[in-house]
């Protein structure tokens, strides 16, 4: 999910762009992480989690392949919505379940969780 940030810099010199549009791929992963975080959401909800982190994990594989082949921004940046969208099936069933384990220091454990997510990235 963070690939792009690190890669911006090369990202905008491979495509000759300015940085305003290097940052497209970024925005459009963010999206698909929303949408994402909806779908798997309740795909989780039905079928548990072994079928959505599969997906998830497949969805990843083919976006990562389509970024690598891309020879547009659009074409890239495409693909990274569909990194996010994969990317999203594991951060908000983790957050769900750190939230039930915890109940004194509650808002701790959730934060401590999600800052993980940051520091990964």
């Amino acid at each position: 999910m963070w690939s792009v940030v690190v890669a911006l810099p090369a990202v905008q010199s491979e495509f000759g762009i300015p940085r305003a549009e290097a940052s497209l791929p970024f925005t459009l992963a963010m999206l698909g992480f929303a949408t994402g975080g909806v779908v798997m959401g309740r795909l989780l909800d039905r079928v548990g989690i072994l079928g959505p982190v599969t997906l998830g994990a497949i969805t990843l594989g083919l976006g990562y392949a389509g970024a690598a082949s891309a020879h547009s921004l659009v074409t890239f940046a495409l693909a990274h919505a569909v990194i996010g969208f994969g990317s999203s099936v594991t951060l908000g069933p983790l957050m769900a379940d750190i939230s039930q384990w915890f109940v004194r220091r509650r808002g701790v454990a959730v934060t401590l969780c999600s800052s993980g997510n940051y520091f990964a990235g």
